[in-house]
């Protein structure tokens, strides 16, 4: 490999851990600051002794017969995510069709027409592997289909190909494809997603600066040896100097907008002294040094823009969690064809043509999915008819989570999701305004803490139709002095109450507060309680018999299966009422 390719390699890997770091950190200090730490529930020996089976019967693996109504619910949720699922498919084959032109026209004429086009098919490999995640298919199917893809490829290369060349091309075009694959399997993961638009907010000023500075500031920017051996502190100084920078920012951006346009102002006029400064030197140190300072307060302020921008797209609907996720993994996809060409070597015969293409497909692929999103979205009813309320068992993360992702593409294509918010959910609703309220250590005033805040927060709960085509899950922020109100007032505007109670014992007070109450409602509404081989079934029998409102199911095992099942269970207990 030449040099190039292996720093190539070693930044493609590096960026997306840092993302991932960073979000990791976040999580962990919003968990601890907000939430506190979790208490450890300890599961009683009952809730193994017997299977589910035999202390609910057939209850639980009955098959649902759907009303009319119901199955017509069922067949629109499955359509609405077939739409969805073309529409991506759409925006990557737009994407894959100006990229495979790109590489087949502009890639060095000295290549053999079949290294060429296998250079073409490989570079759709990352492409395919963020195409399946998207659409949501299985690992173990997505897996199948990316080996299947892989073996055809090498197959039909061996067909064209001299066994002796066949080796060789095969380990060029896997370096090609490997490079951003690796970092694409960290982009990937879901703990990125509450922090997204506060990490990109600050990679996309990072990257402006930076292509800025090394545009007209090149020697300050990348500093020979000799110059950071004269000058050791240097490096100390700087990291001072954006220490401090931060901390000024940080303060002026808790303050009200005249302090802030007054910090911004001072802002532009120590960068404007500093740049005239740098060519031709006449500032005494301590001024510098103050004006240091007012370029890192400014940048600050970008990043709190961008951040602010971001926000106010997901606050209108236009952007979601996870379709930025979705945009960042191709913007990462991009960068890295975009800065292959950037490097001097004979892999490109016209390196520009190349970057142009990139940043076309790019802004193609973008256009092409929202407004195919937008176009399913007009067929749709703007507000969500229907209102699920979901209480659980606080503690394990991943698997409330799961549960959350498992309704992405049955219950929240015909209706919304209310919620007591916890740490147990993080990821999934921490809304851009309370991360906003914990950079600025502002949460207090995101929680309710008496019923009128409660009535006000529950009447301000969104009801429309998402970006990605999705109905709103609305997290209500409540302090422990006041979250019985909270749930019985969610209680009201529900259509349908699911529990998950995976893992429940009688020592979950909570729950069992919440279910007795559940039990006794007049008129009852209509429940759903997940349950699995942790649960304390015993004591769940004895509380639900003679229910006729309450349905269980056996949620233990995570499939595509139960997730219909579950589905289903929801809108037959609804018609049921």
């Amino acid at each position: 490999m030449h040099r190039n390719d292996v720093y190539l390699t070693l930044w493609f890997a590096v960026v997306p851990l840092l993302f991932v770091g960073m979000a990791i950190l976040l999580g962990r200090r919003y968990r601890h600051a907000i939430w506190g730490y979790p208490q450890r529930v300890v599961h009683s020996k009952a809730a193994r002794t017997l299977p589910i089976a035999e202390r609910f019967g057939a209850m639980h693996t009955d098959d649902v017969v759907l009303p009319a109504e119901a199955a017509a619910a069922r067949d629109e949720a499955m359509r609405v995510t077939a739409d969805v699922r073309r529409a991506h498919t759409a925006a990557w084959l737009v994407y894959a069709t100006v990229l495979g032109w790109i590489f087949l026209a502009h890639t060095s004429l000295t290549f053999e027409t079949n290294v060429r086009f296998s250079i073409a098919y490989g570079i759709l490999a990352p492409q395919l592997l963020i195409l399946l995640w998207e659409i949501g298919w299985s690992r173990r199917r997505r897996l199948f289909f990316f080996l299947s893809y892989v073996a055809t490829g090498v197959a039909l290369l061996n067909l064209v190909t001299a066994p002796a060349s066949l080796r060789r091309i095969v380990f060029n075009v896997a370096i090609i494809v490997a490079v951003p694959m690796a970092g694409l399997l960290l982009l990937f993961i879901r703990r990125i997603q509450p922090f997204l638009i506060l990490l990109i907010a600050v990679a996309v000023q990072f990257l402006g600066l930076g292509v800025l500075l090394v545009r007209y500031r090149y020697a300050t920017t990348v500093p020979t040896p000799e110059s950071v051996l004269a000058n050791p502190w240097a490096p100390v100084l700087g990291l001072l100097n954006i220490v401090g920078g931060a901390i000024v920012a940080w303060l002026l951006i808790r303050q009200r907008w005249p302090v802030r346009l007054i910090g911004i102002a001072a802002a532009v006029a120590g960068t404007v002294l500093l740049d005239r400064d740098l060519a031709q030197p006449h500032l005494p140190v301590a001024v510098r040094s103050v004006c240091f300072i007012a370029v890192t307060v400014l940048q600050f302020f970008v990043v709190w823009a961008l951040f602010k921008a971001f926000a106010w797209m997901m606050d209108h609907g236009l952007l979601t969690r996870e379709l930025l996720q979705t945009h960042l993994c191709w913007a990462f996809l991009t960068v890295y064809f975009y800065a292959s060409a950037l490097f001097p070597h004979s892999f490109y015969a016209h390196a520009a043509a190349v970057r142009s293409g990139v940043l076309l497909a790019m802004g193609l692929h973008i256009l092409t999915l929202h407004a195919l999103l937008f176009r399913i979205r007009r067929q749709r009813p703007k507000h969500a008819k229907k209102r699920l309320l979901l209480l659980r068992r606080f503690g394990r993360p991943n698997e409330r989570e799961n549960l959350l992702d498992d309704l992405n593409d049955t219950w929240r294509r015909i209706g919304a999701i209310n919620l007591l918010a916890a740490s147990d959910v993080m990821s999934r609703t921490l809304e851009s305004r309370m991360l906003e309220a914990f950079l600025l250590r502002r949460t207090d005033g995101q929680f309710v803490h008496s019923d009128v805040e409660i009535e006000a927060r529950v009447g301000g709960h969104q009801s429309e139709l998402e970006a990605d085509v999705r109905y709103a899950v609305n997290a209500l922020y409540c302090r422990d002095a006041v979250w019985q109100n909270a749930f019985t007032r969610l209680e009201k505007d529900t259509d349908v109450v699911l529990m998950d109670l995976r893992g429940f014992t009688m020592d979950n007070k909570g729950c069992v507060l919440e279910l007795r109450y559940l039990l006794r409602h007049e008129p009852p509404k209509p429940v759903v309680l997940l349950v699995d081989s942790r649960s304390d079934t015993d004591e769940l029998e004895a509380m639900v018999r003679g229910k006729r409102h309450v349905r269980v199911l056996d949620f233990g095992q995570r499939s595509t299966d139960q997730r219909w099942a579950l589905f289903d269970r929801l809108l037959s207990t609804i018609q049921s009422d």
